[in-house]
């Protein structure tokens, strides 16, 4: 445990950006195991305490802060959800955290018995609640507290983008390191006149980075056509000057562009002063039609993409090379496209933690279980 703390204190003075975790190779501290005997395929850390009624008990290496209140007591900093739960627990003077959760053989009975996203989605809420109520360290990014959290529990290995980023089902995704952005707007015939051919759309492309304190920004990595093409002071800014229109926030939120009943619905970008007020901006943005709000509190931002394409991408390492990969690529798709042919014994891959550390993605060498396998920002890839 004191391992992981220095490992994540490390990771924080670092920035948590792609290149520091690249220059220093990091150990790998676990096995994250896909299992597929319970009806589930499950990805599986290390031990856990189980008991009979399917749930487990696991400890979670991150120290508690200072309640807002002096008298605050640490039962409120505590979450009793029906499936998931936190509670403070006091050990050799130090105030860590005991997570419960479905175990490896409990989670079919529970996805029987309850919506699991509704209760995780509810369990982020409280999270954000005690996050709120300073129960962390106030230097910890809440995407950091939520990781470390969801990284002690088994869970679906299709599904564990949603756990950790609102992936799936929900129409947006949280932004966090080791994710980029690629904005692509084709012009419009009258526009192509003023590129003399030479540009068909103009482009940006936007790197997520961790920066001061708790927050998360947008890095510009590349932009083209912003002085050649000749479009409105409007739509340059929301392709071009992303990074002044929400400076770096606790919390970016992209909502994904999809076809709606009469139109398609427009990517969109949401930033909060704190990830407290997120739920309540995502609840204005999503209300009909989805749009950004007319009045926006001071510290928050929404930027729309009207006819501009928004690619979410990861950045993996396969071979020793970062490459960057729609977000939500299955490793049997890479598999397929990249290496078909290769024998599946031959393939590697770590995860990194929320530690900085990396665990070693461990699976049967077979095509149905590769397909179960989403890489994730900062995975590790390789085959000989």
């Amino acid at each position: 445990m004191v391992r992981n703390l220095r490992g994540l204190l490390l990771l924080l003075l670092c920035g948590a950006c792609s290149s520091c975790a690249h220059r220093r190779v990091r150990p790998v501290v676990q096995s994250l195991v896909l299992e597929e005997k319970t009806g589930y395929a499950l990805l599986v850390p290390g031990a856990a305490t189980a008991n009979a009624a399917g749930y487990q008990t696991t400890s979670v290496p991150l120290l508690a802060g200072r309640p807002a209140s002096a008298g605050q007591s640490s039962s409120s900093c505590a979450i009793a959800g029906e499936v998931f739960s936190l509670n403070p627990v006091m050990a050799e003077g130090v105030l860590r955290w005991t997570i419960r959760s479905p175990s490896e053989q409990g989670w079919a009975a529970s996805a029987t018995k309850y919506d699991i996203h509704a209760e995780w989605s509810q369990f982020i809420h409280e999270l954000l609640r005690l996050q709120d109520q300073s129960c962390f360290p106030a230097n910890l990014p809440f995407f950091t507290i939520r990781r470390l959290i969801a990284e002690s529990m088994p869970l679906p290995a299709a599904e564990v983008a949603f756990f950790l980023y609102s992936f799936g089902g929900t129409g947006y995704v949280d932004l966090v390191p080791g994710m980029e952005l690629k904005l692509e707007r084709p012009l419009r015939e009258k526009e192509l006149s003023s590129t003399h051919g030479k540009l068909t759309s103009v482009e940006a492309v936007y790197r997520v980075v961790s920066s001061s304190g708790r927050n998360v920004g947008l890095r510009q990595v590349s932009a083209m056509g912003r002085k050649e093409a000749s479009i409105s002071r409007e739509q340059k800014q929301s392709i071009f000057d992303l990074p002044s229109l929400l400076r770096d926030k606790p919390a970016l939120r992209l909502f994904l562009a999809e076809a709606g009943d009469h139109d398609n619905l427009p990517g969109i970008i949401a930033a909060t002063s704190t990830a407290t007020e997120m739920p309540e901006l995502t609840t204005a943005i999503v209300h009909e039609p989805r749009s950004c709000p007319r009045s926006i509190p001071a510290g928050e931002a929404c930027v729309f993409f009207n006819g501009t394409a928004v690619n979410l991408l990861s950045s993996i390492e396969i071979n020793g090379k970062q490459e960057l990969l729609p977000f939500g690529t299955s490793l049997g798709y890479v598999v397929d496209v990249r290496a078909k042919g290769n024998a599946l014994t031959s393939f590697s891959l770590k995860r990194q933690l929320a530690t900085g550390d990396y665990a070693e993605v461990k699976f049967a060498p077979t095509l149905d279980a590769i397909q179960q396998i989403v890489l994730l920002p900062g995975d590790l890839l390789r085959w000989k």
